[in-house]
């Protein structure tokens, strides 16, 4: 039997007139994102040191009528560059990446995903590919008004 796996990737970028050093502080404090972040709701820590390789966050997001744990194992991190969290659930893995990288006077922030597995066709009908794109966007919308602030 042969079996066919794709990987989907989505990125979304945005510029943010804020220093790399500003907007890294904004998002690394996971604490307070349900202060600004309309897309993520209860994030926590739940192992090891926070922004570290091998600690584990989670987080809810509710992408469409149904709400989704989201529990990430930190695989590389850069301060105030750049964060890669690697996850799975549902026969779907995603690696997922922040990056912020100086860009004149600001900062060119970019949220993207890797999925892949053989979940991904059911996942697109529960989460179509549209609505994973306007979350990202809408993290970064809220990213940037909370670093410009």
């Amino acid at each position: 039997m042969t079996t066919i796996e794709r990987n989907i990737v989505i990125r979304e970028s945005l510029k943010i007139a804020a220093p790399p050093e500003r907007v890294w502080r904004v998002f690394t404090e996971i604490e307070r994102w349900p202060q600004w972040n309309p897309v993520v709701r209860s994030p926590r820590f739940r192992e090891g040191q926070p922004w570290q390789m091998g600690a584990v966050l989670e987080f809810t997001v509710k992408p469409s009528w149904k709400s989704l744990r989201i529990r990430g194992e930190i695989i590389e991190v850069s301060p105030r560059r750049a964060v890669t969290w690697i996850g799975s659930g549902g026969g779907i893995s995603g690696k997922h990446t922040f990056t912020f990288e100086p860009d004149g006077e600001g900062t060119l922030a970019t949220n993207m995903e890797v999925f892949m597995g053989p979940g991904l066709g059911l996942m697109w009908i529960v989460m179509p590919q549209a609505r994973v794109r306007a979350l990202f966007a809408e993290w970064l919308a809220a990213l940037k008004a909370a670093s410009e602030k």
